[in-house]
């Protein structure tokens, strides 16, 4: 789908305001969603990038089902003293930014301007995103990257230099490291982030070709994949991973190795549903009461490993594998393998074919059921201490 297309039939409305924009133009765009956060992150931005011709596109939003806005009112209040509005039209304004750079605010969190709770987040960096494309499109923005990610991370200072060709990539991803200093939550924090590591670097073994983090706060996105994929779905959490399977089937996924990490910071959130701050809070909550936490057993990764050798080599016979059948069956197997047969798809047309069907979300329920059924989850520091990752 062409970024036209998208823009013009399934972008968010928050796009038309822009039809008034001034001749203001920028390099680079930087997404981030603000739901309950305090403005401290706004002059850490402000030094460290004041010379970047840098548009930071600010999401301030609020769920409906929650009726408590002091949080986004404060922060409001302190961006009004930072740098009053310029050009505005209905909720969205800008205000200058540093030496040559802009801030577009987004206020999704008034009360007839409410996110739907169950669009959360996603709905939020999808927003914002929609307004980089289409900036893009209208030539008030030169970078073909959008670059997403959350008020709680620090950026390091090359995070706008040396992205490969968005042409041929459809994303990037930053390497990242967790920050929690000595607080309550470091031994929790550490081991999450470790288990991320563990989980990934098996899938890599096992040669899965979705072997990368989905985190939105390390992600870049072209411009032209950002489009074709539709954006990011509206989901109150993992709106990261499902646009990152869209994008791994038009076009390889990059990971940004041998430089610094984006740091985020730790905090036991409870703004989404699932992910780092629920998940660290669960870890965290085992540790305290003497319970163990735990994660997916190697075996898991030796059975999808071998369903992937055996799934390209012979196809429709991995079916007769008795601890694969089941799970296949629920994956949908057999309608797969019908449609390559009445396509006649062979050699590299059916590869292809069979990692877009077998993405990363089935290769994540496969795993789950390998668990459920075979192999029950270990000791994620046995596992940790038996792993080099």
């Amino acid at each position: 789908m062409s970024a036209g297309k998208y823009l013009q039939k399934y972008a968010e409305p928050e796009i038309r305001l822009l039809d008034t924009w001034p001749d203001s133009r920028y390099r680079h765009a930087l997404v981030i969603p603000c739901y309950r956060e305090s403005p401290d992150f706004l002059q850490r931005l402000l030094e460290q990038f004041p010379a970047k011709k840098l548009l930071l596109i600010l999401v301030i939003n609020q769920p409906d089902s929650d009726g408590n806005a002091n949080s986004n009112r404060e922060l409001l209040q302190a961006i009004d003293k930072l740098s009053p509005p310029g050009w505005q039209n209905r909720h969205l304004s800008l205000r200058p930014w540093g030496e040559n750079g802009g801030l577009l605010l987004v206020e999704r969190w008034r009360e007839t301007l409410h996110i739907p709770r169950k669009q959360g987040v996603g709905l939020a960096r999808r927003i914002g995103c929609d307004i980089a494309a289409q900036l893009h499109q209208l030539g008030f923005l030169s970078s073909p990257w959008i670059h997403s990610t959350d008020a709680d991370t620090r950026l390091p200072d090359d995070y706008f230099e040396g992205l490969p060709d968005a042409q041929t990539t459809s994303a990037a991803l930053y390497p990242f490291a967790h920050d929690s200093g000595h607080s309550p939550t470091h031994q929790a924090l550490q081991l999450y982030e470790q288990a991320l590591h563990y989980y990934v670097e098996n899938l890599r073994r096992a040669g899965s070709p979705w072997a990368f983090h989905t985190i939105g706060s390390i992600l870049a996105i072209s411009v032209h994949h950002y489009c074709a994929a539709r954006g990011f779905p509206k989901k109150a959490a993992g709106e990261d991973f499902y646009l990152l399977n869209k994008l791994g089937k038009l076009a390889p996924v990059a990971e940004l190795t041998g430089r610094a990490p984006v740091r985020i910071a730790a905090r036991l959130s409870d703004r989404v549903p699932f992910g780092t701050g629920p998940a660290t809070a669960k870890i965290a909550g085992q540790l305290e009461s003497g319970e163990e936490p735990t994660w997916y057993a190697p075996q898991v990764f030796g059975e999808l490993r071998d369903f992937l050798n055996e799934a390209l080599e012979d196809g429709g016979q991995v079916c007769q594998n008795p601890r694969w059948r089941e799970a296949l069956e629920e994956l949908g197997w057999q309608q797969f393998t019908n449609h390559c047969r009445q396509q006649k798809l062979q050699g590299i047309a059916r590869e292809t074919a069979f990692h877009h069907w077998f993405d990363a979300f089935r290769t994540l329920r496969f795993i789950h059921l390998m668990q459920r059924r075979w192999h029950p989850p270990r000791p994620l520091r046995e596992l940790l201490a038996q792993t080099t990752l």
